[in-house]
């Protein structure tokens, strides 16, 4: 693996769970706007993998952006939460612009890996800190998306390793 292996956060008080989910919805449709571009850059294995993740990542950021508008989060405790997606050593840790005009494939990989693996530790912390049911569910479900992301990467990886 290259330079994308680490994960650094920081953190950032945050005050209410309304800020943690509008954080959250302005990651996925950051990871929107990222992985198209990508898609349009690299090899024809490695484009379906990305265009699936913005379908994805699309429907998530509409699921988030749904819960974060409705009553439901009006009955949700709000905890001062700690963990900021957005903070300045969190966009370090996966910055796109390091990968150039003409990315090579496994860095991508890589690059997705970590930004998927960010988004999948920041809910599991989200969902340590909310009791609320609605939301628990909603959480759980970004997860089990966040980790089945990371393992199709793993296998694209291998896939093309085998190819090369």
């Amino acid at each position: 693996m290259s330079q994308f292996n680490q994960i650094r956060i920081s953190s950032l008080p945050m005050a209410t769970l309304a800020d943690a989910l509008q954080d959250a919805v302005e990651f996925e449709r950051l990871s929107v706007r990222i992985y198209m571009d990508l898609a349009t850059k690299v090899d024809s294995q490695v484009r379906p993998l990305l265009l699936r993740l913005v379908a994805d990542s699309k429907a998530d950021g509409e699921f988030l952006s749904d819960f974060a508008k409705s009553a439901e989060l009006g009955k949700v405790p709000s905890p001062n939460l700690k963990f900021c997606l957005s903070d300045e050593a969190s966009r370090q840790s996966v910055d796109p612009a390091s990968l150039g005009d003409e990315p090579i494939e496994d860095d991508v990989l890589d690059y997705v890996e970590v930004r998927e693996k960010l988004a999948c530790n920041y809910y599991k912390y989200m969902l340590g800190q909310t009791r609320a049911r609605p939301l628990q569910k909603l959480i759980v479900r970004l997860i089990e998306t966040k980790s089945r992301h990371q393992e199709e990467v793993l296998s694209c990886s291998a896939a093309l390793f085998l190819i090369f």
